[in-house]
């Protein structure tokens, strides 16, 4: 023991003050949380070796213990300096970090305690027999190092910063001396430096998961902006296209209540054989005017549903090509809002573009509704039957942009497994009924 009254003063006032002027110095340089997580391993080191040197710098300028002072001694010094950092530090930005609103993979807590459970064992295992080799004890207090990493790679920094200290801690009761003066444990030492040289690799890591995981939620909220504002722009086209079609109904009206007035005046004056003629003509054009209006708005969707749609005579003559469209419906998709309704016809209606460069004689179409995972959406393959050639064209090429653009608006996958098939996948969240006032 020493007996030296500045010496023991002396080492209580200045060792503060040079430790806070190292952190000083760290923080002035490291602002950002992400640069602080990055650098902790090298700052850890840094302010261990700083420690370690101030306190032998002043045991011997005060007349402090400094017996036996040599580089091993030191290096001893710096990996508990180092080991009692990371068990203090990491807990303490862990604990900063509570209120972050960051993003971060799930099930922690859960991962935590499934972590605290195979150290503990772990633990038990070192500490509960009576009579442990050194060589097992050694082996055993490395395998902690496993469920850091494990931690590591489920969490990012956060898995290795609470993995560490734990670890650390867990080290530290298993010294058989404890404040014990010049209590040396060899086995544990050998763990411990196995754990300086694991922390590095594990933080370092930790970072890197996180910062990609960062960059990734990031991109993924980029991308579902983009998403929902061609979302908007889609389905923003269709109250014009809407008018347009209701428009032309009107003008179609006036023009069938002229045309019947015209046949009616044929007929007072006897020319049966022109008021036939111009019934017929009637009938030619009311189908490809249907057909057109239909195309362009199915305005019978919003009373009647997409099947009606998909079943009518205007729909196989807007899109067929002169092919003929079988329907096979499955469920009626009224339940589903009139906009994906609309999004499911438009889909329908670029497959069977896509599908046109074989020039089939004949397009099966198949819907099926379904509930997932709190959705709602419909299942729509689209299957080209007998096709007659193979030639890639750039109507087809275009309809399979547009296809894959619309569904990709709308949170849908499309496939093409198969030459003559296309098939899509298009749902909408389930929303909570309103509750009566």
């Amino acid at each position: 023991p020493v007996d030296n009254a500045a010496w023991a003063y002396a080492s209580s006032v200045l060792m503060p003050l040079l430790s806070c002027l190292a952190v000083a110095g760290v923080r002035e340089k490291l602002r950002s949380r992400p640069e602080q997580e990055k650098w902790f391993p090298l700052v850890a080191a840094y302010l261990a070796i700083w420690s370690a040197a101030s306190t032998i710098a002043i045991n011997n300028v005060f007349s402090g213990p400094s017996d036996g002072i040599t580089l091993e001694f030191f290096y001893v010094r710096c990996v508990g300096h180092f080991l009692a950092i990371i068990a203090i530090t990491s807990l303490w930005m862990l604990w900063l970090s509570r209120h972050d609103e960051t993003e971060r993979p799930r099930n922690f807590l859960r991962d935590t305690l499934l972590f605290g459970v195979v150290l503990g064992a772990i633990f038990c295992l070192i500490v509960l027999p009576k009579q442990v080799s050194e060589y097992l004890r050694i082996g055993l207090m490395q395998t902690m190092i496993f469920p850091i990493a494990f931690m590591t790679l489920r969490h990012g920094w956060r898995g290795a910063a609470i993995g560490m200290a734990t670890t650390c801690f867990a080290f530290a009761r298993t010294l058989s001396h404890l404040n014990m003066e010049g209590a040396h444990d060899a086995p544990l030492f050998i763990a411990q430096h196995s754990l300086v040289m694991a922390s590095f690799g594990l933080l370092a890591l930790g970072h890197v998961i996180s910062s990609q995981f960062a960059a990734a939620r990031t991109l993924g909220i980029s991308e579902k902006a983009a998403l929902r504002a061609s979302r908007t722009s889609f389905l923003a086209s269709e109250p014009a296209l809407r008018e347009k079609a209701l428009k032309m109904k009107q003008m179609h009206l006036r023009i069938e209540s002229e045309r019947k007035r015209v046949a009616d005046y044929l007929k007072s004056i006897g020319d049966f054989e022109g008021a036939l003629l111009l019934n017929n003509e009637a009938v030619e054009h009311n189908a490809r005017f249907g057909a057109y209006i239909t195309d362009i708005y199915p305005l019978r969707i919003e009373e009647h549903g997409l099947n009606a749609v998909l079943n009518s005579e205007e729909f196989s003559d807007a899109r067929g090509n002169g092919a003929h469209i079988l329907p096979l419906l499955g469920s009626n998709p009224a339940h589903l809002s009139v906009d994906l309704q609309l999004v499911a016809y438009r889909c329908a209606g670029l497959a069977i573009d896509v599908l046109s460069e074989l020039e089939p004689r004949a397009y099966v179409i198949k819907t099926r509704v379904r509930k997932v995972a709190g959705c709602r959406g419909i299942a729509l393959i689209v299957t080209a039957r007998d096709p007659t050639q193979s030639q890639s064209t750039a109507k087809s090429a275009k309809a399979a942009i547009e296809l894959t653009d619309r569904v990709k608006a709308h949170g849908g996958i499309v496939k093409r497994r198969h030459a003559q098939r296309v098939s899509l996948w298009l749902a909408e969240p389930i929303e909570p009924p309103v509750p009566d006032q």
